[in-house]
């Protein structure tokens, strides 16, 4: 009766063992992928950003953070409006100053849910770009809004 109960003790104890290791790397895995749809976001940001410019080797971004597209500071989830400042060189070769950008949610084709382009870079000639800058990335005082931080 003692061997049986023993040989039952050595048979069911592998199956603890083997199911306790695939439960801890569930986990695990899904904070991967989350980390991993987060990089993968920030590089098309980056990417959106820097099609739109002239030379996109010479680029330099600074101040760059996610705000929550629905002023929601508390919010952990999407979606956000990536904001920040830009400088990259002109067609004469030289740096023209720091800009501020905006990119909207970005979809998996690069646009926006509505297919519109998501990125909006400050031009004194566009003011659409000054509005789209200022609804998502400053409060109602005109100060920026704080945002994660996000380094390129």
């Amino acid at each position: 009766m003692r061997v049986f109960k023993a040989a039952q003790a050595i048979a069911i104890f592998p199956v603890f063992i083997g199911g306790c290791g695939q439960v801890s790397e569930q986990p695990a895995q899904a904070v991967q992928s989350e980390i991993d749809s987060v990089r993968d976001m920030d590089l098309r940001v980056r990417e959106a950003v820097t099609s739109k410019l002239r030379d996109p080797d010479s680029v330099n971004f600074r101040n760059v953070r996610k705000v929550p597209m629905f002023g929601d500071k508390e919010a952990d989830q999407g979606p956000f409006v990536y904001c920040g400042e830009v400088n990259a060189k002109n067609a004469f070769g030289g740096y023209v100053g720091f800009v501020d950008f905006a990119v909207m949610p970005l979809g998996e084709n690069g646009q926006t849910s509505t297919g519109n382009d998501p990125v909006s870079i400050m031009d004194e000639n566009d003011p659409a770009s000054a509005i789209a800058y200022m609804s998502f990335c400053q409060d109602e005082k005109g100060n920026d809004q704080e945002g994660q931080s996000v380094q390129f």
